[in-house]
């Protein structure tokens, strides 16, 4: 599937299963792409209709040159429910995903069918630790920040 644009950003999207089936989409953690999901989309495409994508500025999702917070990445996800012709789904995300997908929630619980949360919590580190893991994962990849992961 080509690049969509939603909210402003053009987003790599994946939508698989069949056509009448509801809608599972899922949002990716921190330096990963929507290849995290694989084993998932696999085992459940015959169930749902599955839907993953990359957040702005991971795999082949390119950033933006400006700050961006929880809320533009839900707004991102909700134009891409948007402009997929998306009423409501099942939303599920892990770590990063869980906070974009739990600010989804918020801003339109109507398009919210279930909400599936992994490894995530209900806000962001300070902006320090934040910044801190994005550039450890930018230079060293994922492998440097998985025992201090594991830790919390």
């Amino acid at each position: 599937m080509p690049l969509i644009r939603a909210n402003g950003v053009d987003l790599n999207v994946d939508l698989s299963g069949p056509a009448g089936a509801p809608v599972l989409a899922l949002s990716n953690s921190l330096g990963t792409t929507l290849a995290m999901w694989d084993g998932m989309e696999t085992r459940l495409r015959g169930l749902y209709r599955i839907l993953r994508y990359d957040t702005r500025g991971h795999g082949a999702s390119p950033a933006l040159d400006t700050e961006t917070r929880i809320e533009d990445l839900a707004a991102d996800f909700i134009g891409l429910l948007d402009a997929l012709d998306i009423e409501k789904a099942h939303l599920a995300g892990l770590s990063l995903g869980g906070m974009t997908v739990q600010a989804v929630a918020a801003q339109a619980p109507e398009r919210v069918l279930s909400l599936g949360l992994m490894a995530t919590a209900a806000h962001l580190p300070s902006r320090e630790t934040w910044g801190e893991r994005a550039a450890t994962v930018r230079m060293q990849g994922t492998a440097a920040i998985v025992e201090a992961t594991l830790g919390r």
